[in-house]
């Protein structure tokens, strides 16, 4: 094999070899690289498509927040963060004085933690040097949710009594009806013309209702420290709430 031969084969094989390298060095990883870009871009295609799909679910619950918030401020009123007896009572004599009955008392007991069922309640155990376990039950989760008991007692016919509780359905605030009896209204007078002003009617019966109002304390349950009073919502009468923080109201006409 001649020389010229020789630097020939040589010179070939020196350009597979650098083209080789090329494409090892250069031009493969350029690949690799390309084609990662290419799976980023679509992961990130999908990843903006389901940006825009959150964003379009936002945008619809941003144009329902007004009707959102009126719903929450009728919930608020309907279960407010207090016992709230001063707004109850009038809305209860409104109510009673519109059908023409009598409100003759309303007797509110301490709010109450209403019963439900209460999630697992993790326990943190801890083991100290001496190898001892000492296990230590987390605090339960506080009430949520109160319930007022009280009983009212109204006196009226029996049409009357019974647009009253109608009403009753009406109110701003939840008041659930636990029961009821009727009874004949004592001192009525037989005789409309030498009936006393204010005085229950022939016929007239005496409702008395059993229900609860609800509350839901914004952080913890209210403190009461006093007992049950006995409210009656008669014209230039003070009512104190049971609850201690809750102010005294006069249940008189106009208020």
């Amino acid at each position: 094999m001649s020389v010229t031969r020789k630097w020939s084969l040589l010179a070939a094989l020196l350009a597979l070899v650098v083209l080789a390298a090329g494409w090892f060095l250069l031009i493969s990883p350029k690949r690799s690289e390309a084609a990662a870009l290419r799976e980023q871009t679509v992961s990130q295609q999908d990843a903006n498509a389901r940006l825009v799909q959150q964003l379009e679910v936002l945008k619809a619950q941003q144009a329902e927040l007004p009707e959102q918030r009126a719903r929450l401020a009728v919930m608020r009123t309907q279960i407010p963060d207090n016992p709230a007896l001063p707004t109850l009572i009038r809305d209860l004599t409104s109510a009673g004085r519109t059908v023409g009955v009598s409100i003759d008392t309303m007797a509110p007991a301490i709010p109450e933690p209403v019963a439900v069922a209460q999630p697992v309640v993790p326990v943190a155990t801890t083991t100290d040097s001496t190898g001892a376990t000492t296990t230590t039950p987390a605090a339960p989760p506080a009430p949520a949710l109160f319930q007022v008991p009280l009983t009212l007692n109204v006196t009226g016919s029996y049409f009357e009594l019974e647009q009253f509780i109608n009403k009753l359905e009406g109110l701003k605030r939840s008041l659930l009806v636990s029961g009821f009896t009727l009874t004949p209204a004592s001192g009525g007078s037989t005789d409309g013309d030498s009936a006393d002003a204010g005085a229950p009617a022939r016929g007239d019966l005496t409702l008395a209702l059993q229900g609860r109002v609800f509350l839901s304390p914004a952080s913890t349950a209210p403190t009461v420290t006093q007992p049950t009073p006995t409210v009656t919502p008669t014209p230039g009468a003070t009512v104190s709430p049971p609850a201690t923080p809750t102010p005294a109201v006069s249940t008189a006409p106009g208020q």
